[in-house]
């Protein structure tokens, strides 16, 4: 058996680690934080400590590589976000062809979003999602701002 690398020990890790994103992908969209906060230990107990050389050298003396290799494949995107986002996206597309069936005059927007159910309001939230009457444009703020490149997402009116 080699020291340095265990392959059983760094599928066991695989697993471990993919468990934790799906519980991520599976959370309500208003406990995402919460629940980011609760995996991140397991995720640093589990990483190689590069940071912190009295675990360095603890984790040296047993799976060191499948150690990284399991690190390494833990993806770096925050999917969970993204799909709450895309989930807020279609809501606000869906707000905006119902309105436009109804008829409804932009400055009716703001009465009409505050009287949608929850399955169409902001998903992080659950508020109505905003209204500017300036640019006639619904809108919220994103989770995963990064990915999409801009700090509101907006569906023109």
């Amino acid at each position: 058996m080699n020291a340095a690398y265990a392959p059983q020990a760094t599928l066991n890790l695989h697993a471990r680690h993919y468990r934790i994103i799906e519980d991520l992908l599976e959370a309500d969209p208003r406990r995402i934080e919460a629940a980011h906060q609760e995996v991140s230990p397991v995720f640093e107990e589990t990483f190689v400590a590069f940071g912190d050389p009295g675990r360095l050298v603890g984790q040296l003396a047993h799976n060191f590589a499948g150690r990284i290799l399991a690190q390494i494949a833990v993806p770096a995107f925050d999917w969970g976000r993204r799909l709450h986002d895309q989930e807020a996206l279609r809501r606000m597309i869906v707000l905006k062809r119902e309105a436009k069936e109804h008829q409804i005059a932009p400055e009716g927007m703001d009465a009409f979003l505050s009287q949608q159910p929850e399955d169409l309001r902001n998903p992080f939230t659950g508020e109505p999602f905003g209204w500017s009457a300036e640019t006639y444009e619904i809108h919220f703020v994103p989770s995963a701002a990064n990915y999409w490149k801009r700090e509101t997402l907006i569906v023109v009116y």
